[in-house]
């Protein structure tokens, strides 16, 4: 095999995508800064989705429920607290020693901000803070961490320990169509995977494994409308791949198990089984702005631009790739920002990695130096930056 760049394959369009408006993260800001503490909390829920608040009215107390996955997200906002309540699982029937064990160890970490409690056999998150503490950083954080451990931890606990949902999660299937572009989708980035790890396995560039392994991982979980107990497997193993503290090889033997399983093992009807849109609140992923964006890529330049500007174009581009997939991956990207990182990688995928280490580069610094501004897609945009 000629080694070409590998291709990146992106996720079918679908409309449920939730799109932040940065105009409501300015408002909350500044009106935490002067004092005005309930309108930066309804501002920045209005940030989150503005499906939140509704028709109530910032003046008033009021309470509102909404559902991310199988949990019911509660929130009440009063004139001196905000307070959220996330019921999410049923452990009447359940082994309930080792459920509450494993409850004490997320109460103590990842948990930062809520917590998990049981009351008449249902565990919920909780979070409770007075108004004057609710910057919007924490906020969001907290809406944010309820929902990404109340969708991960439901499938964990209902799979190991016998619980059950505390409603069931509201789900939309895709269409057929969908369906099937979704596993011709997983088909093709397994199929590359197998060409390009084999390849490097072959060659002995363990660096080069440990990218495509990353890559493959990140393109799958990136997928909106991959669910269930596959994302919650993806997601396991990616931590564990950027998991500095274990031993490399012993990371790239383990994730190689874990994908070979996935990519041979996988049925088109399993995969179909984990293939759908759930009611989210807020995105798992974290908040992006320009000057977040300007930030990470800056910090991220010692990967590869020592690379670059001595010429080794193969690990400057392969490095560039996998930094621009797991860039999608972990930020909710403003549209153009998206759009721009969507079109890059296609332009490089199946290129000599010289050409693409340009094309990569030329983008890569576009974002550095703050030029790349954000906003909604507009006709011609595209063309104009890369025609």
């Amino acid at each position: 095999m000629t080694i070409k760049m590998p291709r990146y394959f992106p996720p079918i369009k679908h409309a449920d995508k939730l799109v932040n408006d940065v105009a409501f993260w300015d408002q909350a800001t500044e009106a935490f800064n002067q004092g005005k503490f309930k309108d930066s909390l309804i501002a920045t829920l209005n940030f989150i989705s503005p499906s939140i608040v509704g028709k109530n009215k910032a003046h008033e107390e009021f309470d509102v429920t909404c559902h991310h996955g199988s949990a019911s997200i509660s929130l009440s906002i009063s004139n001196t607290a905000f307070r959220v309540n996330a019921p999410f699982l049923n452990i009447k029937d359940a082994n309930r020693i080792a459920i509450l064990r494993r409850v004490a160890e997320i109460n103590f970490t990842p948990l930062m901000l809520a917590q998990i409690q049981l009351k008449d056999d249902i565990l919920s998150f909780h979070f409770d803070i007075p108004l004057e503490l609710c910057h919007p950083n924490k906020v969001y954080d907290a809406l944010r961490e309820v929902c990404i451990y109340a969708d991960d931890y439901d499938d964990e606990f209902i799979k190991k320990y016998k619980a059950s949902y505390y409603a069931e999660p509201k789900v939309t299937k895709l269409k057929p169509k969908q369906e099937d572009e979704a596993w011709r989708i997983f088909c093709a980035i397994a199929e590359q995977y197998k060409d390009y790890v084999n390849e490097f396995e072959q060659k002995r560039w363990i660096g080069s494994m440990w990218d495509i392994m990353a890559m493959s991982m990140l393109n799958v979980a990136d997928m909106p409308y991959v669910q269930g107990t596959l994302k919650t497997e993806l997601e396991d193993a990616i931590r564990f791949h950027y998991n500095g503290n274990i031993d490399g090889r012993h990371r790239i033997d383990k994730t190689k198990a874990f994908l070979n399983t996935l990519f041979i093992d996988t049925t088109k009807e399993v995969f179909l089984d984990n293939v759908y849109m759930a009611d989210t609140v807020v995105s798992v992923k974290s908040r992006s702005s320009i000057e977040t964006l300007k930030r990470i890529f800056v910090d991220a330049q010692s990967t590869f631009a020592k690379d670059y500007n001595e010429g080794n174009r193969f690990a400057a581009a392969y490095t560039m790739q996998l930094f621009f997939i797991r860039t999608l991956y972990e930020y909710n990207l403003d549209e153009r920002h998206e759009d721009i990182i969507y079109q890059t990688l296609k332009e490089a995928g199946g290129k000599d990695a010289s050409d693409a280490a340009v094309t990569l580069w030329n983008v890569y610094s576009g974002f550095s130096d703050g030029s790349h501004q954000g906003g909604k897609r507009s006709v011609g945009f595209l063309s104009k930056i890369f025609g």
